[in-house]
C-alpha cells in the first residue's frame, strides 16, 4: 500500500470488512496511519515546515510511537520502512471493532450475543472477561451458565435487562446473574444489505460495508415471555478509524411474565418480579424495560485488599499490561441543551425542574485512557472516547423534552472469575435510559421511562486518536496549528470523507484530535465525539425517504440521528414498518404498536459534511 512507507504503516494491509455468519463473528478494520509515512515521523516533527521532505530522503527513519525526544533510541513501538523489520508493533496503527454473534448452542459458548472488543493503537479500549469460567449447558432449560457473570450478559458488552436480574443480584462480582438474553437461541449475522425500499442506498460508507447482528430472537422475540419484539446492532466503519454503533431495539408487547425452573442441572430459577395487577406464571409481565448498555475496559489489578479501595495504578515491573482508565465528560451540545431546558422551565414558572435540569449531571462521554502501552514499560500509545445518545426523550419531568435519552454511569471495578479459580477485574461503564419507576418499586414496570412497545434507537460513535505523547500527535498539532487557530472549532481540511484514499483521509485523521472538556486535564488530545439527534430541518422527506417533520403521526416510525467523530459529521436514518403487527396488519400508528413492538431497520447513513462546533 504505498512503497516502504507503506509497508511501515500498514503492514497488514489496508481497510477490510469481514462476517463469518455459521462462526458468528464479524469484524471492521481500520488503518490509522496513511500509506505515506514520511510527515509523522521523528525527523519531520523536528524538522518543522519542510520536514517531511527532508524525511523521506533519510533511509531507515522510523514513526516511533513515543515522545519525540526518545525516538533517535526507541526500539519498541517503532514502525521501520524496512519491512524486514516488521513485528508486533505493526499492529499499532489500526483500529478494529470484532463482534460476536455465535450461537449459545455451540460448546462451551457463552450468553453474550452482540458484545464486542474495540482496539485502537495497541491497546484494548473495550474488553471483556474472556473465555473464564467454563461455560456448561446441555439443553434449552438447562440454566448453569448463567451462574457466572462472565457466561451471561452482564459480563459482556452488550444490552442487559434490569427486570431480567434476580432479586439480591450480586451485582459487580463473579457470581452477578443476568437472564436478559435466552439459552440455546441464535441470531444472525451478516452484510448489512442495500436498501429494499425503493431507496438508493449501497448499505456501505464512503464504500465500506455496514454490518448487522439480528439478536431479537435472542432476547425473546419468539416467545410470549420474552423481553424484546426486535434488537438490531449496526456497526459501521467511519472514514479516520472511527466506529458508528446503532441499536434499535423494542420491548415485546403483551408480553407474559418470565418464569424459569433451572431444570434438574443444578443452575439457578428465575422469576420475574410480578407486574403491578398481575399475579401468577401467565400474569402480565412488567411492559416497560429498563435497559442498560454494558461496556468492560481492562484493569490491571483489583481493589485493595484492606481499604477495597482500587489503589493508584502501578505498572508491572519488566511486563506488559493492559489497563485503561474512565472519566466522564458531557459535550457541549448536551451542555447547551440542559441549559435551554431550565431556562424555558424558570420561564414557564416550573423553579423545581428548572434547578433540577441545572444541577443534573448528564454525561454523554466516556474517555478512554490506556494507561500501557505495546511493549514493556510504556505509556500508551493512544486514547478513546465512546459518545452515546439515545432516541427517547423524557426528563424525570415528563413533559419536558431532553432528546438525550440517558446518560453514562461509571460502575468502577467489576470481578469475574478466571478458568484457574482466581479473580479477574474489569472496568465497567454504562449507558442508562430514563428509569421505569411505580410507587415503591423501580424494577417492577408500569412507571414512566424504560423501553416500551414504541422502541427506542441508541447511537454511540467509538472514537480513537494518537496519545498526545506520540510523534505522531505533534505531527498532527504541527499541521492543525499550520491551518489557524481552532477556537472550539475544526479545522478546516478538504477531506470530504472519503474512504481510503490517501489525501482525504489523511486530513480527517490530522483533524481527528481536538480538547474536551474545560479542565486543564482535559487538553491531552482527546478526540471530540458526539451524537445527537438531527436538526429538524434535516428532518424532511428529502433525506432518505425518511424522518418527517416532528409534528408528524409518522415521525416515531423514523429515527435520525446526527454522529460526530473526526471532525467529520454523518446522518444515520433508521425506519420502522407502520404494518408492524404480529398477523400484518396495521399496527395503528407508532404509538400504540399490536401485538409487536416496533422493528427499526437501518437505512442510510450519510457524510453531512464537518462537524460543527
Amino acid at each position: 500500500s504505498g512503497g516502504a512507507g507503506g509497508a511501515a504503516s500498514r503492514a497488514w494491509g489496508g481497510a477490510e470488512e469481514a462476517v463469518f455468519a455459521l462462526g458468528g463473528y464479524a469484524s471492521l478494520r481500520s488503518p490509522l496511519l496513511p500509506a505515506n509515512l514520511s510527515r509523522y515521523t521523528a525527523a519531520a516533527v523536528a524538522m518543522g515546515a519542510g520536514g517531511a521532505e527532508a524525511a523521506a530522503q533519510q533511509d531507515g527513519v522510523a514513526l516511533c510511537l513515543t515522545a519525540a525526544d526518545a525516538a533517535a533510541t526507541a526500539v519498541d513501538g517503532c514502525l521501520f520502512r524496512d519491512p524486514r523489520k516488521v513485528a508486533l508493533s505493526s499492529s499499532l496503527p489500526y483500529a478494529l471493532l470484532a463482534l460476536e454473534a455465535k450461537p449459545s448452542s455451540y460448546p462451551h459458548t457463552e450468553l453474550d450475543f452482540g458484545s464486542l472488543v474495540w482496539t485502537a493503537w495497541g491497546s484494548r479500549l473495550l474488553s471483556e472477561h474472556g473465555y473464564g469460567t467454563i461455560a456448561t449447558s446441555v439443553n434449552a432449560w438447562d440454566t448453569r451458565r448463567f451462574a457466572q457473570v462472565d457466561n451471561n450478559p452482564a459480563g459482556h458488552n452488550t444490552l442487559v435487562i434490569r427486570q431480567a436480574a434476580p432479586a439480591n443480584n450480586a451485582q459487580g462480582t463473579e457470581d452477578e446473574v443476568s437472564f436478559s438474553q435466552f439459552n440455546m437461541v441464535s441470531g444472525t449475522v451478516r452484510f448489512l444489505e442495500p436498501d429494499q425500499e425503493g431507496g438508493d442506498w449501497d448499505g456501505r460508507i464512503s464504500g465500506r460495508s455496514c454490518i448487522e447482528l439480528d439478536a431479537s430472537p435472542v432476547y425473546g422475540s419468539l416467545r410470549r415471555d420474552g423481553w424484546l419484539d426486535a434488537f438490531r446492532r449496526y456497526a459501521c466503519p467511519l472514514p479516520g478509524g472511527h466506529f458508528l454503533l446503532l441499536d434499535a431495539l423494542s420491548a415485546k408487547a403483551n408480553r407474559t411474565r418470565l418464569v424459569l425452573s433451572g431444570g434438574s442441572y443444578g443452575g439457578p430459577p428465575f422469576e420475574e418480579a410480578v407486574a403491578p395487577g398481575g399475579g401468577g406464571d401467565q400474569s402480565p409481565g412488567n411492559p416497560r424495560l429498563d435497559v442498560d448498555s454494558y461496556f468492560h475496559s481492562d484493569a490491571a489489578a483489583g481493589p485493595d485488599a484492606l481499604t477495597g479501595q482500587e489503589p493508584p495504578f502501578d505498572r508491572p515491573s519488566g511486563v506488559g499490561c493492559s489497563h485503561v482508565e474512565h472519566r466522564t465528560a458531557t459535550s457541549g451540545r448536551r451542555r447547551r441543551q440542559t441549559a435551554e431546558i431550565a431556562a424555558a422551565a424558570a420561564t414557564n414558572g416550573d423553579e423545581d425542574a428548572a434547578g433540577e435540569e441545572e444541577g443534573a449531571e448528564w454525561p454523554d462521554v466516556v474517555l478512554l485512557r490506556p494507561r500501557c502501552g505495546l511493549g514493556r514499560g510504556r505509556d500508551g500509545d493512544g486514547l478513546g472516547a465512546v459518545a452515546g445518545w439515545a432516541s427517547s426523550s423524557s426528563s424525570s419531568s415528563s413533559s419536558t423534552p431532553r432528546g438525550g435519552g440517558g446518560r453514562f454511569v461509571l460502575d468502577g471495578l467489576v470481578r469475574g472469575a478466571t478458568t484457574s479459580g482466581s479473580f479477574h477485574y474489569l472496568r465497567r461503564f454504562r449507558w442508562v435510559g430514563e428509569v421505569n419507576t411505580t410507587a415503591g418499586d423501580a424494577t417492577s414496570g408500569g412507571g414512566g421511562g424504560g423501553v416500551g412497545p414504541e422502541g427506542e434507537v441508541r447511537a454511540y460513535v467509538l472514537a480513537s486518536a494518537p496519545a498526545p505523547n506520540t510523534t505522531v500527535a505533534q505531527a498532527r498539532a504541527a499541521a492543525i496549528l499550520r491551518a489557524g487557530p481552532m477556537e472550539g472549532a475544526w479545522a478546516d481540511y478538504s477531506g470530504n470523507g472519503g474512504g481510503d484514499d490517501d489525501s482525504s483521509s489523511d486530513a480527517l485523521l490530522e483533524a481527528a484530535t481536538a480538547v474536551v472538556g474545560d479542565s486543564a486535564d482535559a487538553a491531552r488530545g482527546y478526540p471530540v465525539a458526539w451524537a445527537a439527534a438531527c436538526p429538524p430541518v434535516l428532518t424532511s422527506n428529502n433525506f432518505g425517504g425518511c424522518c418527517p417533520a416532528p409534528a408528524s403521526a409518522a415521525a416515531d416510525l423514523c429515527v435520525c440521528v446526527e454522529v460526530c467523530a473526526g471532525g467529520q459529521a454523518y446522518w444515520a436514518t433508521l425506519n420502522a414498518d407502520a404494518d408492524a403487527d404480529a398477523d400484518g396488519s396495521a399496527a395503528g400508528g407508532a404509538s400504540a404498536p399490536g401485538a409487536r413492538g416496533l422493528d427499526r431497520r437501518l437505512t442510510r447513513v450519510a457524510h453531512a459534511g464537518r462537524c460543527n462546533a
